[in-house]
């Protein structure tokens, strides 16, 4: 009899005994389905912010494509308004010349030189 007390395994098969191992199971049994209830939560609300992420990773790559197109339209008009800059300042230093005073109303004004005729032909 004292042999069946020394081994884990084996239990005596009284009532108490049998309620004893049947609230184990229950309890392991409870436990599993928290286990598993959690682990759904925690899939779950991982998905939440893997989709939240997505969205704003979108968001945000939108917004920098937009500023990079804004940014090459900037470029672009700066590169016109440097050229524009650049061809007034020349034109400002040649209306100091005579020459190219002569060439704007000759041009412009139609004024001519001296013994020099000028014929209007249509385009």
């Amino acid at each position: 009899m004292e042999n069946w007390k020394k081994q884990s395994n084996i239990q005596a098969l009284n009532v108490a005994g049998k309620k004893e191992i049947d609230f184990r199971q229950k309890e392991v049994h409870y436990q599993q389905a928290i286990h598993r209830r959690r682990q759904w939560c925690c899939a779950a609300f991982m998905i939440v912010i893997t989709i939240f992420a997505m969205v704003n990773f979108h968001v945000q790559y939108e917004r920098n494509a937009l500023a990079k197109q804004s940014v090459a339209e900037v470029t672009k008009n700066l590169d016109q308004a440097e050229s524009n800059h650049a061809d007034l300042s020349q034109q400002v230093k040649d209306l100091h010349s005579d020459e190219y005073l002569q060439r704007v109303l000759r041009k412009q004004r139609m004024y001519s030189k001296e013994g020099e005729v000028i014929f209007n032909l249509p385009d």
